[in-house]
């Protein structure tokens, strides 16, 4: 019997054995590798293994609160001022170019020489040095010189001879004195006598005379006016001299030279002051080397310079102004206008008319002459029987129209035959309305009634297609009798559950008219600030969640009210009062408005109670807008505001953004749209800038215009860029509707460039600015001003347009490059104040020329340096575009 290990020697030897079989074999392997066999088939491929789980989502860029404020001020901080200002300033100060004329020297006919030659002999100094120039004085920009005859009996210029300045011959003194020589002059200048002042039929001799010249030199870089028939100089200089009745010198004679019937200041109040046509000729002109000129020191009457040129024998060569209204698609398709078409003389009278009437966008009615015409002795006079012409009727209104099919644009004067044929007057067509008819033989004031006078039709005041009326029957403005005044305003407390507000206001009138202080009804409007800032977060004009308006009301009108939903077991319930009147008589009112009911239907805006409490709603605005119908018409009445303190009681807060913090100025505006807002609202809706923007605000983009906001400075920047209003309704496939377009658009601000933000805005520091001497057209303080919403661009309905070369409509086009779909689609976008604001002048250019790639370019640039978010990208958390738009003021805001 083995031992008990015995087992494990066994294992022992056998593990022995193999590991002597295992170097046996690798000793076997250590010889020389043989070849490679060859390749092995290809197996086949194996199923496919089964798709991993998705990975979480990485973390994106958000396009809300990743915005920052914009950085556009530390690039253009002072390009308000520095910039746009500065450069017209140069236009309208003193100029450093000064022209004086010093005499005249006659030479009479002698010989076989027939006619006289005057040698006028002037001055030019600059920096009161003398001028030195050559033969023709080529450093001067514009050179240009008349003499003209004049008659005070029939006030007739005549006779004008222009003379080129290639005759101006240097004193060879170096001294700055010049002589320029008129030849083959058929009177003597200094004896006005020997010419001829009738148009026609007998001779009446003259009895003034006129040299008038103008210069200007230092052509300044404004891109604003480029491709217009305008240009604007640092530098210019006019002077004249006067003989007989045109010599302020000659007291006898002077006492009966010519006064014009218009007003050189209402030609200031929209064209800027100095008043200078076409930019460098001026209406009032002195003769001094050293003074600018003004009424004051004047050597010939406002507008008499402006009669050497258009004097009352001048064929006129602007027939176009006539056809654009009287022949709507001949003007628009080229239509060559006759060699009898469309006659008249290029009187100062006709032009003036006939481009505000036919051509311009005049913001104002033609029926209104006191704007021009002051009233009394000037409007008298253009009134008067003398003056009730062919001519004078055909200067604002057209014989003819284009029909039915191209009627009178709105805001035009009606043509003769439309109103002929309204009034079965037909016959006054038989009349040869291209001579010298004189409508007074029926129509006088001189006991004959078989027709009305002039007077009779216009009375210098009103215009029956006007929008408003802005003065009544005797001339006297509405604003300067009638007023409206907000007297109180309480708010005991504010919570969830009731936040009172009462107004008490009041209608007043000057001359104590009282049937017209009861009449009037004041719409109220309550919009609230966001933020301390100068913007309302929320209109009182926007929609509210019960379907009426946020907070806006009519006095006296219906209880406004929100849906109420009965909790159970209850079937009814009792529904909050938003508005009610608690008293109205005499023009004396109280209401009510609860601020707890109402809520803008948008679920990123709370109720105002936890607006106020969230510290993002501070103060009101409350806007009182007075509403006056007479004779069917809405009157202009100024209306008034009041900023309140929703967190004091309802506290008034002094020149919040106004007064003597205001951004614009209301006279400003109205020195050329007389009553604001009653040509295109109504005559409530006056006189206050502030209650425009109670309704224009930032978080809404314009309705009519498109990549801007409804904000004021986009609105009122585009508009007076003419950019033109719904552009997606045009039909421009109708050549008429295309050309109207175009015309629209190529309109200039009446300052003849944009470049003066001074025409409305003022200099005062606002109230919160931190900058000295702060103006209110430099880069916005985004502390002061919220992020605002741009529209998209419009989606044309009706095809685009191209005209030939000479400007007539040529084909239609199937459309423009920036509505174009997909690529050139511009969403509508949430920027900065400075993108905003600013970008209402820039974008307006890039839209009105359809450049694509400057409007893209230029919202890379202010998103780039400050922030764009298009609001038509939608997300979990960005689901509309009023998310964007309450977003990015929210986080924007907590820089501030």
């Amino acid at each position: 019997m083995r031992s008990a290990d015995s087992g494990s020697a066994t294992l022992r030897r056998a593990s022995l054995l193999a590991a002597l079989g295992l170097a046996t074999a690798l000793a076997a392997c250590s010889g020389d590798t043989g070849p490679a066999g060859p390749a092995g088939a290809a197996g086949a491929t194996g199923a496919t293994g089964a798709t991993g789980a998705t990975g979480a989502q990485g973390v994106g860029l958000d396009p809300v609160t990743s915005t920052k404020p914009e950085s556009c001020q530390t690039c253009h901080s002072l390009v308000g001022q520095n910039g746009h200002q500065a450069t017209y300033n140069a236009y309208v100060d003193k100029s450093k170019l000064f022209m004086k004329f010093d005499s005249v020297d006659v030479t009479p006919p002698a010989g076989a020489v027939t006619t006289y030659t005057a040698k006028l002999n002037f001055t030019i100094l600059k920096n009161s040095l003398p001028v030195i120039d050559a033969t023709g004085i080529p450093s001067m920009l514009q050179k240009t010189f008349y003499v003209v005859a004049y008659n005070s009996q029939n006030r007739l210029f005549l006779n004008s001879k222009s003379q080129s300045a290639a005759t101006v011959t240097p004193s060879g003194l170096n001294d700055g004195k010049y002589s320029l020589t008129f030849t083959g002059l058929t009177w003597d200048p200094k004896t006005p006598s020997t010419a001829n002042c009738a148009k026609s039929g007998t001779a009446v001799p003259c009895d003034g005379a006129m040299f008038y010249g103008y210069i200007a030199q230092d052509l300044l870089p404004m891109e604003s006016y480029v491709g217009t028939h305008y240009a604007l100089y640092d530098n210019m200089s006019s002077a004249a001299l006067g003989f007989g009745t045109l010599d302020k010198n000659n007291t006898a004679a002077f006492a009966t030279t010519y006064q014009s019937n218009a007003d050189v200041a209402a030609c200031e109040g929209c064209h800027g002051k100095p008043y200078r046509k076409h930019g460098y000729r001026e209406a009032v002109v002195t003769n001094s080397l050293t003074a600018m000129p003004t009424t004051a020191n004047e050597v010939v009457t406002d507008f008499t310079p402006c009669k050497a040129c258009h004097y009352d024998s001048r064929v006129g060569t602007d027939k176009v102004w006539q056809q654009i209204v009287a022949d709507p698609l001949g003007w628009a398709t080229g239509k060559a206008i006759g060699a009898g078409e469309y006659n008249y003389t290029a009187s100062v009278m006709n032009d003036t008319h006939m481009s505000h009437a036919m051509e311009f966008a005049y913001p104002q009615s033609m029926a209104v002459c006191s704007t021009c015409h002051s009233v009394g002795t000037k409007l008298n006079n253009v009134l008067a029987d003398q003056h009730f012409t062919a001519e004078t009727c055909k200067s604002c209104h057209p014989v003819t129209d284009g029909g039915t099919t191209y009627p009178t644009e709105a805001g035009r004067a009606p043509s003769l035959n439309a109103m002929w044929t309204k009034s079965g007057m037909t016959f006054h067509a038989n009349y040869d309305l291209n001579g010298g008819t004189d409508c007074t033989t029926c129509h006088n004031t001189n006991g004959n009634k078989l027709a009305k006078p002039m007077s009779g039709y216009h009375n210098g005041f009103q215009a029956s297609s006007y929008t408003a009326q802005i003065y009544d029957a005797t001339g006297k403005a509405y604003t300067s009798d009638l007023t409206e005044t907000i007297d109180s305003i309480s708010l005991p407390s504010c919570t969830s559950a009731s936040c009172v507000l009462t107004i008490k206001g009041s209608a007043h009138s000057v001359s104590g008219n009282a049937t017209q202080v009861a009449a009037v009804v004041p719409t109220i409007v309550v919009s609230l600030y966001g933020y301390d800032t100068k913007n309302f977060l929320i209109s009182g004009h926007a929609s509210a969640a019960n379907g009426r308006r946020f907070l806006e009301y009519a006095v006296g009108a219906v209880d406004t009210v929100t849906a109420c939903t009965p909790v159970a077991p209850a079937t009814t319930c009792t529904t909050p009062v938003l508005w009610k009147t608690v008293s109205n008589a005499n023009g004396a009112w109280e209401v009510t408005a609860d601020l707890a009911v109402t809520r803008a239907p948008v679920n990123t805006v709370d109720t105002i109670p936890n607006l106020i409490t969230a510290g993002k709603v501070k103060k009101a605005e409350v806007v009182a807008l007075p509403l006056l119908t007479v004779g069917g018409k809405s009157v202009a009445i100024n209306a008034v505001t009041k900023t309140i303190d929703l967190t004091n009681q309802a506290a008034i807060v002094a020149d919040y953004y106004q007064g003597a913090n205001a951004v614009v100025s209301e006279a400003k505006c109205n020195a050329c749209h007389d009553a604001l807002g009653s040509t295109f609202h109504n005559g409530s809706y006056g006189g206050n800038i502030v209650a425009c923007r109670a309704c224009h605000v930032p978080v809404t983009g314009a309705s009519h215009l498109e990549s801007q906001s409804r904000s004021i400075d986009s609105y009122v920047h585009a508009i007076h860029a003419f950019q033109a209003f719904d552009v997606q309704n045009v039909n421009f496939k109708d050549p008429v509707a295309a050309k109207r377009y175009a015309e629209h658009i190529e309109h200039v601000f009446p300052n003849f460039t944009m470049t003066n933000c001074e025409a409305c805005h003022v200099t005062s520091k606002f109230s919160n600015s931190t900058a000295t001497g702060a103006v209110t057209y430099n880069v916005p303080d985004q502390s002061e001003s919220l992020p605002g919403l741009l529209s998209a661009s419009a989606t044309l309905k009706n095809g685009w347009y191209v005209l030939d070369s000479n400007g007539n409509y040529s084909v239609p086009a199937a459309d423009r490059k920036i509505s174009g779909v997909p690529a050139g689609q511009i969403p509508a976008y949430m920027t900065g104040p400075a993108s905003r604001a600013c970008g209402g002048c820039h974008r307006a250019e890039f839209v009105k020329e359809d450049d694509l790639n400057g409007l893209v370019s230029f919202n890379q640039h202010t998103g780039q340096n400050g922030y764009l978010v298009d609001t038509s990208q939608t997300s979990t958390t960005w689901t509309a575009v009023t998310a964007y738009v309450y977003g990015v003021i929210d986080n924007i805001m907590k820089y501030f």
